[in-house]
């Protein structure tokens, strides 16, 4: 397992698959496999999330990124952040003894420490029994502005990336 993932919490429906729980993941996989992070969904309503991607979306080329992904074992699921990594929550509203900037978050991603950018899918954002979880809360703004799930999706591994990209962290 490579030291960055963006782990995708499902805050629809726990027990009815939906299209935005597609769509979601198929626009999260070639993000996720071109930026170098792996991909966890947490929560989702499916047991095997492969299967109902695959040959069930156009998006990410039919979910040939996630397929590719899983074979590099680039791809977890589960009801549980249970990944050796630290933590992220990734929100417009930090709680303040756990801000952290984004500056000071890629100067520790550089050093070498272990993250998980959790994102939250719907509209309820992330629960506070998640939001706990986390030892940094991340603002990737700066400035208290919410991002629709889709955007965080691209905008945190891009700027993650990025960054390492141009200090010669990443081939």
């Amino acid at each position: 397992m490579k030291g960055l993932t963006l782990s995708l919490y499902n805050s629809y429906d726990k027990n009815k698959a939906h299209d935005i729980h597609l769509r979601s993941i198929a626009r999260a996989a070639p993000i996720c496999y071109a930026t170098g992070f792996n991909l966890s969904l947490i929560d989702f309503p499916f047991p095997d999330p492969l299967e109902q991607v695959v040959g069930n979306t156009t998006i990410g080329k039919g979910g040939d990124y996630l397929e590719l992904l899983n074979s590099r074992q680039e791809f977890f699921h589960g009801s549980d952040i249970n990944l050796p990594q630290e933590a992220i929550i990734t929100t417009s509203k930090p709680d303040e003894d756990k801000a952290v900037g984004m500056m000071e978050l890629l100067r520790m991603i550089e050093g070498g420490m272990k993250s998980n950018f959790i994102v939250g899918l719907g509209r309820k954002g992330l629960p506070n029994s998640i939001r706990k979880k986390g030892r940094y809360h991340l603002d990737v703004t700066g400035k208290g502005i919410p991002f629709e799930t889709c955007t965080a999706i691209g905008y945190i591994p891009a700027v993650v990336h990025t960054y390492l990209k141009c200090r010669g962290k990443v081939p």
